[in-house]
């Protein structure tokens, strides 16, 4: 009995200096947060006129202090604003070449930390042609069936893909070589499960994306309007990439989209962009680019159709805040802010303009599209 009352005791002294030793070590959990200091990321950032910028704050120090932190901008400036979740929106009228946005903590507010902001020239907007193009031209051609993967247009660098679920009277009219830029289609959809139609670059199992020099895509279209393609779609830069030496598996086939506009749905309008509701996923970055910001979207497809048949695989979004029917898609530069951010592309299936419905009955035309690979940045 001695021995186990002895027994007892060591166990009892034993936990009292080891959480003894884990409470001085450690941090009190009573004790008030404390807050070292504040970071933003990007550091830096060129922000052009007249578009905006996300910043993230992220507060260190110990007992978990909260997140929340005050915006600001430091400088007395012309109409430039940040609001409460870190958006900065630089003034078309502003006046200043560089900026400093502050983040304050809410915690303790004599800990705060700064980026630096460049502010650059409002992007030139080219004007491109709006006459409405003849389908009757020689040199047209009207496909009506899905085309079984990419298929070359006659006289022309670029190639075509129509795929579609479901739904009658499905169509793409390419407008042939000569006109419209060469790349320019319309596209017809009569209540399909899903629809897609693109024309664009084809390389198959082609090279890493910077290879191709610096790819453009310049357009111009209309639309029919808000519901008229199902509960989901897709306006803007499309393709495929494979990645074999990625770590993980879902990551060795890419699905990707640039997407500059799309029809809204039943439950949300065609004047504001999509987001996780409509793409599924999460939200992993954004940046600006092109005259606006872009959100960053990254989903995993499990054991759905792709070009090489059922497969479970990673699609990446970046969608356009402010939307459009005319202008230009740096495209390149896209891929360079995924790689910046560990979202690799492998070797380039393609890089096409792309529409995609998922119901309804609607139409898109082109009269501008052409797609280029030039040799220096513009």
């Amino acid at each position: 009995m001695k021995k186990a009352i002895i027994f007892l005791e060591i166990i009892i002294s034993a936990v009292f200096i080891t959480f003894t030793v884990t409470a001085c070590a450690g941090e009190s959990p009573n004790a008030e947060p404390t807050v070292t200091s504040v970071t933003i990321s990007p550091a830096t950032a060129n922000v052009a006129k007249g578009t905006t910028q996300k910043f993230t704050a992220t507060v260190t120090g110990t007992n978990n202090p909260a997140q929340t932190v005050t915006w600001s901008i430091v400088q007395t400036n012309s109409g430039t604003t940040i609001n409460s979740s870190g958006l900065l929106t630089v003034a078309t009228a502003e006046n200043l070449t560089s900026l400093t946005v502050k983040a304050t903590s809410t915690v303790d507010t004599s800990k705060s930390g700064t980026a630096a902001v460049t502010v650059t020239a409002a992007a030139t907007q080219t004007t491109f042609p709006t006459t409405p193009l003849d389908p009757n031209k020689s040199g047209a051609q009207t496909f009506t069936a899905n085309s079984g993967g990419n298929k070359a247009l006659t006289g022309s660098s670029y190639g075509y893909e129509m795929w579609t679920e479901g739904g009658n009277n499905n169509k793409l009219i390419w407008y042939g070589p000569n006109q419209g830029g060469g790349a320019a289609f319309r596209a017809e959809w009569n209540n399909p499960n899903d629809f897609l139609g693109r024309i664009g670059y084809f390389w198959g199992n082609g090279g890493q994306f910077t290879q191709y020099k610096n790819i453009y895509a310049d357009f111009n279209y209309t639309r029919s309007g808000r519901s008229t393609a199902g509960s989901y779609s897709y306006i803007g830069i499309y393709g495929w990439a494979r990645n074999p030496s990625a770590a993980k598996d879902d990551e060795k086939l890419i699905e990707y989209y640039i997407v500059e506009d799309w029809f809204g749905n039943q439950w949300q309008g065609d004047t504001s962009p999509m987001g996780t509701g409509t793409t599924g996923g999460s939200e992993v970055s954004s940046y600006t680019l092109d005259g606006a910001a872009y959100k960053v979207i990254k989903n995993v497809r499990v054991n759905k159709p792709s070009i090489d048949g059922n497969k479970t695989f990673t699609q990446y979004f970046s969608i356009r805040q402010t939307l459009r029917k005319t202008g230009t898609i740096s495209i390149t530069e896209h891929f360079k802010k995924w790689d910046a951010l560990g979202m690799k592309l492998g070797n380039m299936y393609e890089t096409k303009f792309l529409v995609e419905a998922g119901g309804g009955t609607g139409w898109l035309e082109f009269t501008w599209l052409k797609l280029s690979q030039e040799d220096n940045p513009r």
